[in-house]
């Protein structure tokens, strides 16, 4: 019962039927209640459990959201004409614009628009797509999809390289690729792929710093080609030298920290006897019976020396010393330049020997000769007629010092016998240069050949030799110590740097046979009865 206010209409409806309103511009045809009028609906709250059609603008005045379910099937395109905006089966919102396939709107880890580009945090924009390789191509000049040219980075595939392209669609045509630093480009790899810097003498690889220790940041070692076929080329290396490389022997190899010699084959390898020249150069790298070495001919190198101590800036030339059968060591050869051997350069790193040690190489330099050898005759002597004994003590050979003014090559050695010994004791004579290594010598011969009979005698060097102008020492040693075989030396004395009436006695290894490495004593300006022979 109503005693007080206004009086209103209430409508009630046993089953769904049209509503009666107050209000002409509400109306309900029992499926949909429709609103014509300007006023607006107003509620505090509601809820619908169907769909909702609004054909105007729909306004929300205040903060809102949407909350629904995540549908079990993926979002389908909007009809013919419409467009439409969904949650589809990932719980994401898809745009489907002009019936198009729907996109997924963007957020702060997604795009709408590229599936393979995402935003992977505040910093980093990614591109991916599972294992499949990705690309960015940034154009300079686009015309259509067959008339481009543009940058690329990305993956090659074939190669399995990380990538930055220049490319054009006309094949050849793109440009070159340039780093640019601040205003402009410093480094270019031009079209035909040359790696240049873009202004000459300019630019730097690596870096240095000459104070202090310097230290600096540098590159490891550049390698240059040679001979394709061979492998051959050099190198500039972290040993500040330079480097080339040849084919390793396959018999007897190569040791790290030794010298080689050329073989006839083209190859490096361990020399099998004493060398007084032709080391090609200190191995490096890749040392062995196969592949391709790495020596050494130019800068700070690396070389295993026998046992005689070294001196910082002594003179470096080709030990006479073996090692497991071959001569790959260095030597110490003092102060004064020697003669009559390869000097290979000079020591920079002081040690008690038998060690390796650091020295300047400078093979370009090194050669023993530097001029033609002669094949006419050298006389030790410009006289003969004294009877020159052998050393009457067990394991001594004599030494003359003698000088050589001019190239020569020889194979013999020419001497007049003064008392013959035609018997097994056995005798050796030849020539060493001032590191004690023989140049040249008859070897270990019995006195059958010897000295069989009085006379003039000619006998072969066991190996031919080159001697180039400088200090040489004549040498004689025998088995014998007593009735021994005897020799000429000048009628008279002559004046000499090391010798005496009966030469200067030095240890030999055993009597009757020269080696390398005898003990050459210093200089000792005197007269000597010197060995009188034709060396030709």
């Amino acid at each position: 019962m109503v005693t007080s206010g206004t009086a209103t209409q209430v409508a009630l409806y046993a089953t769904n039927g049209t509503a009666v309103s107050g209000d002409s511009g509400l109306t309900d045809n029992g499926s949909t209640l429709n609103y014509t009028g300007s006023g607006g609906i107003s509620t505090t709250a509601g809820t619908f459990s169907g769909n909702v059609t609004v054909n105007g603008q729909l306004l929300v005045a205040g903060p809102w959201s949407v909350s629904s379910p995540i549908p079990g099937s993926a979002m389908a395109a909007a009809g013919a004409g419409t467009s439409a905006l969904g949650i589809s089966n990932d719980g994401n919102f898809y745009i489907s614009a002009n019936a198009g396939t729907p996109q997924k709107v963007a957020t702060m880890a997604t795009s709408s628009f590229f599936t393979n580009l995402f935003q992977e945090d505040a910093n980093d924009l990614g591109e991916y797509n599972g294992t499949t390789p990705q690309n960015l191509h940034v154009y300079s000049t686009y015309t259509n999809s067959s008339t481009w040219q543009r940058t690329s980075l990305g993956y090659d595939t074939g190669d399995g390289y990380a990538v930055v392209k220049s490319e054009n669609s006309t094949s050849g045509a793109a440009p070159g690729l340039g780093f640019w630093v601040n205003s402009g480009l410093k480094w270019v790899i031009d079209a035909s792929s040359n790696l240049k810097p873009w202004t000459d003498q300019t630019y730097n690889v690596g870096s240095f710093n000459s104070t202090g220790t310097g230290s600096g940041l540098r590159p490891g070692t550049v390698y240059v080609a040679g001979n394709s076929t061979s492998g051959s080329g050099f190198e500039l290396g972290k040993f500040a030298n330079q480097s080339y490389e040849l084919c390793n022997d396959t018999t007897t190899g190569t040791v790290v920290n030794g010298l080689a010699v050329l073989t006839t084959a083209g190859c490096a390898a361990k020399s099998a006897s004493a060398l007084t020249g032709g080391a090609i150069g200190v191995v490096i790298a890749n040392a062995g019976t196969s592949g391709v070495v790495t020596l050494a001919r130019t800068g700070s190198v690396f070389c295993s020396f026998d046992g005689t101590a070294t001196v910082i800036g002594d003179f470096v030339v080709p030990s006479s010393t073996a090692n497991s059968g071959v001569y790959p060591l260095c030597h110490d050869a003092g102060a004064t330049q020697p003669t009559g051997i390869q000097v290979l350069g000079r020591v920079l790193q002081a040690s008690s020997g038998s060690a390796t040690v650091q020295m300047f190489l400078d093979m370009p330099g090194s050669n023993v000769s530097s001029s033609a050898a002669y094949s006419v005759p050298w006389f030790t002597t410009s006289t003969t007629g004294t009877a020159i004994s052998f050393s009457s003590t067990a394991n001594k050979a004599e030494l003359w010092g003698v000088a050589l003014t001019f190239p020569l090559s020889t194979t013999q050695v020419t001497y007049f016998v003064a008392t013959a010994d035609n018997t097994s004791n056995t005798y050796d004579i030849g020539v060493l240069n001032s590191s004690g290594t023989i140049v040249a010598h008859i070897g270990n011969t019995a006195g059958t050949t010897f000295a069989p009979s009085v006379g003039w005698r000619t006998l072969n060097w066991a190996a031919s030799a080159t001697l180039q102008p400088g200090k040489y020492y004549l040498a004689i040693t025998s088995s014998c110590t007593s009735t021994c075989a005897q020799v000429y030396g000048g009628s008279s004395a002559g004046f000499t740097f090391l010798g005496g009436s009966s030469g200067t006695a030095v240890s030999v290894t055993a009597g009757g046979t020269l080696n390398n490495g005898i003990a050459i004593p210093a200089d000792n300006p005197t007269e000597a009865t010197i060995m009188s022979w034709e060396i030709h």
